[in-house]
């Protein structure tokens, strides 16, 4: 596959990876993690999920372990259309909640200001 196929966004805006993360197909996903370009590892869908959005969503924690080194803090932060974050739907997955929270315990802002992120809402976390 090229380079431009494996970055590619459909009419969706999903990526491959998009797909892969979303169906659970772990080795798939960990090869395109390898080599796709940082931009389209960070890319949402048009419903603004990122491909940790969908990993997070259907209980992939091997997907979402793997994505989580390469993602950027911006992305994995990131709110998808309904102003949920990955965390928020990991939270279902406490596996892939824990590598999240580990993740963003290393970076300056840390994992709580993604938590209260969606908790400044009225509707609260999903």
């Amino acid at each position: 596959m090229s380079e431009a196929t494996i970055n590619a966004q459909n009419n969706r805006g999903q990526t491959v990876l998009h797909l892969a993360a979303c169906y659970g197909h772990t080795e798939i996903a960990v090869a395109l993690i390898g080599r796709m370009s940082e931009a389209a590892i960070n890319a949402q869908n048009n419903r603004g999920q990122t491909v940790l959005h969908l990993a997070a969503c259907y209980g992939h924690t091997e997907i979402a372990v793997a994505l989580i080194g390469r993602m950027s803090e911006a992305a994995i932060k990131s709110q998808n259309n309904k102003g949920k974050t990955a965390l928020h739907l990991a939270a279902v997955h406490t596996t892939i909640a824990i590598a999240i929270n580990r993740r963003l315990s290393n970076a300056a802002s840390g994992a709580h200001d993604l938590i209260d992120m969606a908790n400044d809402t009225t509707t609260g976390p999903a």
